[in-house]
């Protein structure tokens, strides 16, 4: 008998309390997590039947660029590629899906560096969804848990990362402890230890999720430690109830099994607490409820003031500081593709203004969403794709020329814009508001307003001269229009 079987046996009476909400919070607390939502988006597509592997994807792409990369027949290159292969594949089953989506848009064989580019921004357009979207979900399927642990239930609580103040912190921790099982699973950390040490992770954002990611990290080590044996054998008494789940199809995971378990982890995190409580404050002195004046997460303390109003000088400033960041992403991207240097975009100068106009726009019109990060998120990648669609299509309409063209990616309209594209561009505002922005303008407030005009005179002057005879001469040619 384990040393948490009164817990067990208490978690399972208070299962019918309220029984369907625990059912359908716990439900979906399995499905927010990377794994689980991989599991069941590639059922869905069928890839299970494929025979489809993440290794065997990979290797592929390994061996475009290095076409010798373990093909040897001898007995070494086979041992090593078999011990990798299943490596690799127990430490990422979150990402049999977008691997096994893009084998079916790509192909398996690689011809060219933009499949593989294009294959790269899918893959990270999968895990933004997981890391700013699954993640802090989860964290509030769990905290309704801990709230129901004090009476408080309550179905709303699935928000509670997007509307607690403290976003942005719970994302960073959670995207911290996915890369640290990611790598404890490639056997460069022992997997149990890893495993068993971030157990409370989520516990403890739930109940202070001001703390940076380090020391929650730190925290749940400390409170697994010298108990990581018994929470193993705790978790391996649930053995008879996963192979009843297994046998009913999941049937009885789904009505009894999984909130049998989150009831059970809800009540030994509070268990484990009061007895380190007993041993030491410190403990619970880190998570004691900060006062509401208090209440920014540790990252937007960093990221500076995020709310405050911008001057009209400095959003200039910031319209051009942005338009010529865009113009060496694109010249990089250009150069990384096609290894041949080319000067990008409408204009002739060193920037691209539609990267300015979309930075300042969310700025300005999106001043009131600030302290929802999610809602700025998805709100940006609507007025971006709007932004790049109009220019798009007047350009198209007015001068016959396209700068760019979204025509051979997936779920794209008419070429001029795609989802892949408002994507990128969405995560780029949020870094502009919370980041960037605060960054630049802790900058610019170093420079004498004086200074600043004659700044922006110069380069309005510039920019307008630009415009002028870019309309009258267009730009075209080889990585310019598409």
């Amino acid at each position: 008998m384990h040393p948490y079987s009164e817990v067990k046996r208490q978690a399972k009476g208070q299962i019918r309390s309220p029984y369907w909400r625990n059912v359908f919070l716990a439900l979906l607390s399995s499905l927010t997590t990377a794994v689980a939502f991989g599991a069941v988006l590639i059922r869905i597509s069928g890839g299970e039947q494929s025979g489809f592997n993440n290794w065997g994807y990979v290797l592929k792409i390994v061996r475009f660029y290095q076409p010798d990369f373990l093909t040897g027949t001898d007995t070494t290159s086979q041992v090593l590629s078999y011990v990798l292969g299943i490596l690799f594949n127990l430490a990422t089953p979150f990402l049999t899906f977008p691997l096994y989506t893009a084998s079916l848009f790509y192909g398996t064989d690689f011809t060219s560096r933009t499949q593989i580019l294009y294959l790269v921004l899918s893959l990270l357009t999968y895990l933004s969804l997981l890391i700013f979207l699954l993640a802090p979900l989860h964290i509030g399927t769990r905290f309704y848990f801990h709230r129901r642990e004090k009476g408080q239930a309550r179905t709303n609580t699935l928000l509670y990362s997007f509307r607690s103040g403290f976003y942005l912190n719970i994302v960073r921790v959670e995207l911290l402890k996915s890369v640290l099982l990611v790598l404890s699973a490639m056997l460069i950390f022992p997997f149990p230890v890893v495993y068993f040490g971030l157990l409370f992770v989520d516990d403890i954002l739930c109940e202070n999720p001001t703390l940076p990611a380090g020391k929650v990290l730190r925290l749940s080590f400390k409170l697994a430690k010298g108990r990581k044996r018994s929470l193993f054998l705790y978790r391996l008494s649930f053995l008879g109830w996963d192979a009843l789940s297994l046998l009913t199809g999941d049937l009885f995971g789904l009505l009894f099994t999984r909130p049998y378990l989150e009831i059970s982890q809800t009540k030994i995190f509070d268990r484990i607490l009061r007895e380190a409580s007993v041993l030491g404050a410190g403990i619970q002195k880190d998570l004691q409820t900060l006062d509401e004046e208090e209440k920014k997460s540790w990252l937007m303390q960093k990221a500076g003031d995020f709310g405050q109003s911008y001057s009209v000088v400095d959003l200039f400033l910031m319209f051009f500081a942005v338009s010529m960041i865009g113009w060496v992403w694109e010249v990089l991207l250009h150069l990384i593709q096609t290894q041949t240097f080319v000067n990008r975009g409408t204009l002739y100068g060193p920037w691209l203004p539609i990267y300015g106009a979309g930075g300042v726009t969310v700025l300005v019109l999106l001043k009131r969403l600030r302290k929802w990060p999610w809602l700025t998120f998805l709100i940006s990648i609507v007025v971006c794709l709007a932004i790049e669609y109009a220019t798009g299509a007047l350009l198209w309409k007015y001068k016959g020329i396209r700068y760019w063209d979204y025509s051979d990616m997936p779920l794209n309209l008419n070429g001029f814009i795609c989802l892949y594209g408002g994507l990128a561009f969405g995560g780029g505002c949020v870094a502009m508001v919370y980041f960037v922005a605060p960054a630049l303008e802790v900058l610019f407030r170093k420079i004498p307003a004086k200074v600043k005009w004659v700044l922006v005179a110069f380069l309005l002057a510039a920019f307008l001269v630009d415009v002028g005879f870019s309309l009258a001469f267009p730009r075209s040619g080889p990585g310019i229009t598409a």
